[in-house]
């Protein structure tokens, strides 16, 4: 049954197919190392880990409850085990007291349990949308701490997942933090302020962040998201319903008017901001970061034209270096300083998609497998792709060519040799000019041939682009974004209300004046001291009765009952112990001396010396050998008595 196995008839019940699931039992238990895990299950719980897993998934009977998993793999994930495979070298029994059970489960059973959650294509993203909802209607609090600031604010941003195995060929893509072009999956996250993740889509085809935007993420956002109500919208001409911010990736007049139709606010980088503007325009003025951080920023704001001929909100912000970094809305009801705060907060996104990347691995491979994509996908033509590298090869063999003429001189004072060398070397290069004008002409006339994008089935089948399996991905994107949430202590755990993680604030603020920068010195002390600490589990037995055997979870045979189940089970143990005690107390009672020994003890007429004291003490010695075991056997038939009497009352 493996190391750390102690509750034998559980999983010998499980294996027949009569247990549905175990019951979490908790023991106490002294110096369990990575304990300190479990101060962290609080915020899970109200992250929504278990709110809606019985609703989406399950699994067949046997020993692990349903539970026990989905908190397994978010509490391996914040000790920082980095995958599945991992858990091999994880104490299997100190885990299992973490949960109230026996040991951790192994690779494969924890493989063959995610491998059922998975089986069912979509699911973990309803799971996914159920919490994105949840998670977006609680942004701001309620009653007397409500904090209206960042409802309707969200942060859009792409991430690169690079895969190198050779299971089917992937579009490129370029990864800007290895400045290279490589085939992966764009991932585009969605984040409120803070960094706090709400959903993620994905693009097995990259399109860009416009057609994300507009085929993905706006549609959900306007079906899932909380909205000003059409009675304000009517009211107010400035309202927007919400707001969503991005990079320069998403500059586009044209996508800007459709987001002002649809009463979208939008926050982005100017990506032609033109001139600086003069200095006296720049006022400065005091704004609070979303840290509470109070500082300094010298703001202006003009109103500018697009190419479409689209007015909006132009704000700039000056450094003390004098360089102006240009931020364009269409919002005209949110006030210039939220502006300069909000925009420059999209960072904290691109933080948690290096911190994800560095602690939760959010780049690795879950899946082994690849499935097609739509026949109808669009993607880009790899004849059309090899054509453009042969015309920019040879354009720029014509530059270094023209580049040798232009530089061939003659001397001032030259010599007929020298005149007829400059003649025939520039008579070379003048027809290696002409000859590659012409085969440069060539390939543009076959590149313009040659359509840029084509449907998949027009393809080769070799050719043809594959995606990664995206269910697993999907599934464990939902864990990261809840192990996530619920690390973040100072931001999100607070409201919790139970006095521990109270008390865990408290010494968050005491912390502030030993640290300078004490909010992330605070996170880093719980993510990497406090979650992988040994720790004390202690119970209270007259709160909780780790006595009783709960037959709920049985399942039954036909034609077998609960009754029939506890005098099969319960009654013969009984039994069986108390006829045990019962001869041990009689064999004590008539224990004699061997027959042999016994004229010689009684006449005292031993003729080995010192045989009389060696007898008796082999006789008291096993007397209170049988004496001792006989108590042992009653206490644990009293215990047995106790727990047969409690399930049968």
């Amino acid at each position: 049954m493996g190391y750390g196995t102690t509750r034998s008839l559980e999983r010998v019940l499980a294996s027949c197919g009569l247990l549905i699931s175990a019951n979490l039992r908790f023991i106490c238990g002294d110096d369990v190392p990575q304990g300190g895990v479990l101060c962290a299950l609080p915020a899970l719980l109200t992250e929504g880990l278990l709110r809606h897993t019985r609703s989406f998934y399950s699994l067949p009977a046997g020993y692990y409850p349903l539970e026990s998993i989905f908190l397994y793999l978010a509490l391996l994930a914040l000790v920082r085990c980095p995958s599945l495979e991992q858990t091999r070298y994880e104490a299997p029994g100190e885990w299992g007291k973490l949960l109230g059970l026996d040991r951790l489960p192994e690779v494969r059973t924890l493989r063959e349990k995610v491998g059922t959650f998975c089986a069912q294509e979509g699911r973990a993203a309803q799971w996914q949308s159920r919490l994105a909802k949840e998670w977006m209607a609680a942004v701001g609090g309620s009653g007397e701490e409500a904090n209206p600031e960042g409802v309707g604010l969200f942060y859009v941003d792409g991430h690169v997942r690079v895969y190198h195995g050779s299971l089917g060929p992937l579009p490129r893509r370029y990864v800007a933090r290895q400045k290279l072009l490589l085939r992966g999956t764009t991932d585009y996250w969605v984040n409120g302020l803070g960094g706090a993740p709400f959903f993620v889509v994905t693009q097995a085809v990259h399109a860009g962040l416009i057609a994300a935007l507009r085929e993905q993420v706006l549609p959900r956002l306007l079906a899932e998201a909380p909205q000003v109500d059409a009675a304000q919208l009517a009211a107010d001409p400035r309202a927007m319903r919400f707001t969503v911010i991005f990079d320069r990736e998403g500059f586009s007049p044209k996508f800007f008017a459709e987001l002002s139709e649809q009463r979208v606010g939008v926050l982005t980088y100017h990506k032609y901001p033109g001139e600086h503007w003069p200095a006296e325009e720049f006022c400065t003025q005091s704004v609070r970061l979303p840290t509470g951080e109070v500082v300094e920023r010298a703001l202006a704001e003009r109103g500018t034209q697009l190419s479409n001929g689209l007015w909006m909100r132009e704000v700039r912000e000056r450094s003390a270096d004098g360089s102006q970094s240009s931020i364009l809305s269409n919002h005209h009801g949110l006030a210039l300083t939220q502006i300069a705060v909000w925009m420059p907060a999209r960072w904290s996104q691109e933080n948690f998609l290096k911190y994800m990347r560095e602690h939760f691995g959010l780049d690795r491979l879950i899946e082994h497998g690849t499935q097609p994509l739509p026949e109808t996908t669009v993607v880009v033509n790899p004849a059309h792709r090899r054509v453009d590298q042969q015309v920019r090869r040879e354009r720029g063999r014509l530059q270094r060519l023209a580049a040798q003429f232009g530089a061939l001189t003659l001397p001032p004072q030259a010599t007929p040799p020298q005149i007829q060398d400059f003649e025939q070397t520039g008579g070379q290069l003048r027809e290696q000019i002409q000859a590659q004008t012409g085969v440069l002409e060539d390939l543009k006339k076959q590149r313009k041939a040659t359509p840029r994008k084509v449907p998949l089935k027009d393809l080769p089948p070799a050719e043809r682009y594959r995606q990664l399996c995206p269910e697993s991905k999907h599934f464990n994107g939902g864990l990261e974004k809840i192990r996530n949430s619920s690390v973040e202590f100072p931001q999100r755990i607070g409201n919790i209300g139970s006095v521990m993680i109270e008390e865990e604030e408290n010494q968050l603020e005491l912390m502030k004046f030993h640290w300078e920068k004490w909010r992330e010195e605070a996170n880093r002390f719980w993510k990497q001291v406090a979650f992988v600490t040994i720790a004390l589990i202690a119970l209270d037995l007259f709160q909780l009765d780790v006595l009783q055997f709960d037959f709920k979870n049985v399942k039954l045979l036909p034609g077998i009952n609960s009754e029939t189940l506890k005098r099969w089970l319960i009654c013969p143990i009984s039994v069986w112990l108390w006829l045990t005690i019962l001869f041990s107390l009689v064999d004590f009672l008539r224990h004699r001396v061997p027959e042999k020994y016994e004229p010689l003890i009684h006449n005292n007429s031993c003729p080995i010396p010192g045989l009389r004291r060696r007898l008796d003490l082999k006789v008291i010695g096993r007397s209170l050998y049988l004496f001792i075991v006989g108590i042992y056997l009653l206490i644990l038939g009293g215990w047995v008595v106790y727990c047969s009497w409690k399930v049968w009352v």
